[in-house]
């Protein structure tokens, strides 16, 4: 007898736990700081930060963060990877893809920086045709219509497209 009660108390247990396990969401997100950022502990960042949140006051869903690049983020959704990606525009390549998008809650903008030199204001950033530039590999640029095509980028502009973003700075201090 004592085994039947064990038993039925195991079966309404799994029942019990199953009815209630949380539905997993598989939220993507790439190196792009401050919402996803990389260190020697793992990844942080206001991404991170927001599936923490979100899990913290819900219990239907488990949200789960899933990395990707910038670049294979497209591949990784159409492949199921992933269910969201939070901090993106429908205009960074997003537009052909079956989603449904959220209103906007933040928005942001670029932030372009050159090597101080002797008679370089902002103007500057007025033209980017004829300039050497760095970029990160699978972003999307305003100066190139938000297309983030390697080969179109290359062949319209001067640019290095580069996967980290401190890179960046330290290339630019080195005149490049």
């Amino acid at each position: 007898m004592k085994k039947v009660f064990i038993g039925f108390l195991l079966f309404i247990f799994f029942f019990i736990n199953v009815g209630f396990a949380k539905e997993p969401v598989m939220v993507g997100g790439y190196l792009f700081p401050p919402f996803v950022e990389k260190n020697k502990d793992g990844y942080t960042g206001v991404t991170l930060d927001m599936i923490k949140a979100t899990n913290a006051f819900q219990n239907k869903y488990q949200f789960k963060f899933y990395p990707t690049t910038s670049k294979r983020r497209y591949h990784s959704f159409k492949k199921k990877k992933f269910n969201m990606i939070m901090f993106e525009s429908k205009d960074w390549g997003w537009k052909n893809l079956p989603i449904e998008s959220s209103k906007v809650f933040l928005r942001g903008g670029e932030v372009y920086i050159a090597l101080s030199k002797p008679g370089r204001g902002q103007d500057f950033f007025s033209d980017f045709e004829n300039k050497e530039m760095v970029g990160i590999l699978g972003y999307h640029y305003g100066f190139a219509d938000f297309n983030s095509d390697e080969k179109f980028l290359k062949k319209k502009f001067k640019i290095k497209l580069i996967t980290m973003h401190e890179n960046i700075i330290k290339l630019i201090l080195r005149g490049r």
